[in-house]
C-alpha cells in the first residue's frame, strides 16, 4: 500500500504519512487512533511502538552518561539502627554527636537506641534533632528507648517551634 493511499484511507495528509515513515514526525494519538482502527489494532498500539522506539535511540545515545548514575536503592540503605550506649552513658556535647552522626546521611531512617545512656546535653541533642536534621532533611532520625530525663531532653529539643519533625 501506498504512503499515499494509507494517507487517504485514514484521512489525513500523505506528507504525515511520509514525515512518520521517515522518522521526521512521531505518530501522534490521533494518528495511532486512525491507524489502529484501519489496521483493526487496539488503541494505542502504534504509540507504544513509537515509545519504544524513542526509549531504544535514547538509551543508545546516553549510554555512558546513564553508566554514570546509581540507582537510589543502592546509593542509600535504607535504614540503621545506633545503640548509643557504646559511646557513653552520658551524651553532652555537639562533638559527641557529630561523631555519632558521620555518615548516616547515606541512610533514609536512622533509629537512635537511647537504652543504657542516662543523660544526655542540650547541645548534644540540638546537634542531633535540630542542626543535623535540618541538614539531611532526606533522613528521618527517630529516638527509641530512653529513659525520662532522656525523653524529656530529648522531646524539650524536637519541639514544633526547633522545627524539627
Amino acid at each position: 500500500m501506498s504512503r499515499y493511499r494509507l494517507a487517504k484511507e485514514i484521512n489525513v495528509p500523505a506528507q504525515r504519512i511520509g514525515d512518520i515513515v521517515n522518522g521526521k514526525r512521531a505518530i501522534s494519538a490521533d494518528t495511532d487512533l486512525r491507524l489502529c482502527k484501519f489496521f483493526g489494532l487496539s488503541d494505542g498500539y502504534w504509540l507504544r511502538v513509537q515509545v519504544a522506539h524513542d526509549i531504544e535511540v535514547a538509551a543508545a545515545q546516553l549510554t555512558e552518561q546513564l553508566s554514570k548514575i546509581t540507582p537510589w536503592a543502592e546509593s542509600a540503605r535504607t535504614r540503621t539502627v545506633v545503640k548509643l550506649f557504646t559511646m557513653g552513658s552520658s551524651l553532652v556535647t555537639r562533638s559527641e554527636a557529630k561523631r555519632l552522626l558521620v555518615g548516616l546521611e547515606k541512610f533514609r531512617e536512622v533509629e537512635l537506641d537511647f537504652e543504657g545512656v542516662e543523660f544526655v546535653g542540650q547541645g548534644f541533642v540540638d546537634e542531633v534533632f535540630r542542626v543535623w536534621s535540618r541538614s539531611h532533611p532526606d533522613t528521618s532520625s527517630t529516638p527509641m528507648h530512653m529513659n525520662h530525663d532522656v525523653a524529656f531532653m530529648v522531646n524539650r529539643g524536637r519541639t514544633p517551634s526547633s522545627g524539627m519533625r
